[in-house]
């Protein structure tokens, strides 16, 4: 008789997962230009026979993941994005959202950084929608086009850098600005296995990260590039008021950068001498994901991939700047100099990390770059083993 009930039990949930929905439920924190994108999307879904109304809830964007995991608020969701790609790890260990390895393919065409992004212990988790990654931004009226190697970036960098005018900023002692140094000389922060993040084996503490360490040191005691007064606001600053001819950002600012009409350019930057691997920064991925709990599983994947067509992320881009992880998409916008600057940096670009072992890692590892760039000639190797040991302790 138990037997049964479980099994009876167990093809209710499988009923209930792919039952279709009179209403499917978005939780969402996008606002203004793309909130309207949002909903224009879900009325031309809607509008299709056989498909449910999409009912649109508006929340903040640091309140999306703690909705998803309250065991109420829970039951009354089954879609929620964009978010992080990084959050998954703590969703996925709550038993939060759900793996639509049955239920969803990615596209062929998107980008395999947003699809690894998105899997976690070799399953999907969510349908991606926009990327982040950074990059170096030119001024061109300071310097009409990028250094074509290190060298020359060097070069062009000091001679620009001359009374209260900066050849090249950046926060050099910001673990996730200057990831991309790091994985360039053989760093890495979780070794990745077929699709999988070994947590148990970090490579904080391996040779060529010392290198990277070493050369950021350079840029500031030996090169004269970056004062240690600056952080990421005071470099912002100088850019935005046409002091500085090199700036490494993210998307994000765009908005300002646009307003301060500055002739810009962007590209990725240049590999350093005795790299390894390409120059490859920390990848943000925007993804969308199925509640665990909902009950219409099946037409909240339907309604993800809608939201996710090449013509959609086009117009997603055209909202609000995001950088689509499609590659038609990236294609119809070729026009566009952000999408086409930011996507090279993105293409070669690692994904964050999803697991979440990660929230363990940043403060020691800012704390290593922060000491690493305050003064010259340091012992790198000492202090990426301690900050790994310090990593380590807390994983234990």
């Amino acid at each position: 008789m138990k037997k049964k009930l479980k099994a009876t039990l167990w093809a209710a949930c499988l009923l209930a997962g792919t039952a279709h929905a009179s209403e499917l439920r978005l939780l969402t924190h996008l606002q203004g230009a793309e909130y309207a994108w949002l909903s224009k999307m879900a009325h031309q879904y809607s509008a299709v026979k056989g498909h449910p109304q999409v009912k649109l809830m508006l929340t903040s964007f640091e309140a999306m993941r703690i909705k998803l995991l309250e065991p109420v608020a829970g039951d009354e969701i089954d879609l929620v994005g964009p978010l992080p790609h990084d959050q998954l790890g703590v969703l996925v260990e709550a038993g939060a959202i759900e793996p639509l390895g049955k239920l969803a393919v990615l596209p062929d065409d998107t980008l395999k950084v947003a699809g690894r992004a998105v899997t976690l212990q070799g399953q999907i988790y969510g349908i991606p929608i926009a990327a982040e990654a950074i990059a170096v931004l030119y001024n061109k009226a300071l310097m009409p086009k990028f250094p074509k190697n290190y060298a020359d970036f060097l070069e062009t960098a000091q001679r620009l850098t001359t009374g209260g005018n900066y050849g090249y900023i950046a926060n050099l002692g910001d673990a996730y600005q200057q990831y991309g140094m790091i994985s360039a000389f053989g760093g890495y922060i979780f070794r990745e296995t077929q699709g999988r993040l070994e947590v148990k084996d970090l490579g904080i503490a391996k040779p060529g990260t010392a290198q990277a360490l070493a050369l950021l040191g350079d840029l500031r005691f030996k090169y004269k590039l970056v004062p240690d007064q600056l952080d990421g606001s005071a470099t912002r600053k100088l850019f935005l008021d046409g002091k500085a001819a090199m700036f490494l950002t993210g998307p994000w600012d765009m908005g300002d950068i646009k307003k301060a009409r500055i002739d810009f350019g962007i590209a990725p930057f240049p590999v350093p001498p005795g790299a390894v691997n390409p120059w490859s920064p920390f990848v943000g991925i925007q993804t969308l994901v199925v509640s665990q709990k909902s009950q219409f599983k099946k037409d909240a994947v339907e309604f993800a991939q809608f939201l996710a067509r090449p013509e959609n992320q086009v117009a997603f881009n055209k909202a609000g700047g995001r950088i689509p992880v499609s590659k038609k998409a990236i294609n119809l916008l070729s026009g566009n100099p952000v999408v086409t600057g930011f996507s090279k940096s993105i293409t070669v670009g690692t994904p964050m990390p999803n697991v979440p072992q990660m929230s363990e890692v940043w403060e020691p590892l800012n704390n290593a770059l922060a000491t690493a760039t305050a003064q010259p000639n340091q012992d790198y190797a000492k202090l990426l083993l301690e900050a790994q040991t310090q990593i380590e302790k807390k994983l234990q």
